[in-house]
């Protein structure tokens, strides 16, 4: 499993909760700080490194860090990123780094920023009057630091990432996913809109890389008739991490016509008469997930020579574009 490690540097704290927040998304991972960076942290096999750019400079620090650790970082594959109130003074340094650390650079990001006049140090509080007068800025607080950006690329980072993992065959990957959602019956079904979110423990039926869930109806419905994007999670009971093993999928919810051949087949594999579903006193609704990305983690693959985290597309219902 690739690890992730984002150093960073940051003098007023907004560096180090882009830092923090990107590993919480990238685990396995961990944060440091530049001048904490330990011999040990070389065995990490990705580094996201991540400064503040104060008054169009870079931080000295991780500039330092990169111009001295060049013979092994040219080694690892790298993300970058800055925090600026320019961005494009962001950039402008991005490109510098790109330029020494060469094709192990796998993506960048220049993020904005933030500034509090109150905070900032006697120094910083004349070179900062002086820089936002040259690029006309109110001298004032600033904030350009935006958190959805920031999670979208901590997940860009994640789909790279998961594109130069070790993957097993993809026909061999299938085999596998599909005999272990054939041999589970249960899962957790999460759906949502807007604030309304859902996870709701159900009996499923598995094939052709769709799953069928028989309900009464409820609150998950009401969420999919808005919201057709789903996720659902299968998985083994814990007994020990080395033998985990569960499915996250992801797909689109529709509903199956009651009385449809569709219909009637999947209650033929589930053992259930037509005329004990007529029966019932409350009619039955079917739930059609078509499946578009499975992620599956295995521990056991790791003694065949493989990632323990695979992820798998469908092609029967598309690709997802993300995850």
């Amino acid at each position: 499993m690739i690890r992730t490690l984002v150093v960073y540097d940051s003098r007023y704290g907004s560096t180090e909760e882009v830092a923090r927040t990107l590993s919480l998304i990238l685990g396995p991972s961990d944060a440091v700080k530049v001048d904490e960076i330990q011999p040990e942290h070389r065995r990490f096999e990705l580094f996201v490194l991540g400064a503040p750019v104060y008054k169009g400079v870079i931080s000295p620090k991780l500039w330092n860090f990169v111009r001295e650790s060049l013979s092994w970082l040219r080694e690892k594959r790298i993300a970058l990123f800055t925090t600026s109130i320019d961005r494009k003074d962001g950039e402008t340094n991005l490109e510098s780094l790109k330029k020494i650390l060469g094709e192990s650079v796998l993506l960048s990001r220049a993020l904005g920023g933030r500034m509090c006049v109150e905070r900032l140090s006697s120094n910083d509080l004349l070179g900062m009057e002086s820089f936002c007068k040259r690029k006309g800025f109110l001298f004032q607080d600033i904030d350009t630091l935006v958190r959805e950006e920031v999670v979208e690329f901590g997940l860009e980072i994640k789909r790279t990432r998961d594109t130069i993992s070790p993957r097993m065959p993809v026909n061999e990957l299938r085999r596998l996913i599909d005999a272990f959602l054939a041999s589970h019956n249960t899962c957790t079904l999460a759906t949502g809109y807007g604030s309304r979110v859902r996870a709701t423990p159900l009996e499923y039926l598995y094939r052709n890389g769709a799953m069928y869930i028989l309900s009464e109806g409820g609150e998950k419905f009401a969420n999919i008739v808005l919201n057709e994007r789903v996720s659902v999670a299968v998985y083994d009971p814990y007994e020990s991490m080395r033998d985990v093993a569960g499915i996250q999928l992801t797909g689109r919810a529709g509903f199956v016509e009651e009385g449809s051949d569709e219909y009637s087949d999947v209650l033929r594999q589930r053992g259930i008469s037509q005329n004990i579903i007529s029966s019932l006193p409350v009619r039955l609704y079917m739930i059609k997930i078509m499946l578009e990305r499975a992620e599956l983690l295995c521990a056991r693959l790791k003694s065949r020579g493989y990632e323990i985290t695979q992820i798998y597309d469908f092609p029967e219902f598309g690709a997802a574009g993300s995850n």
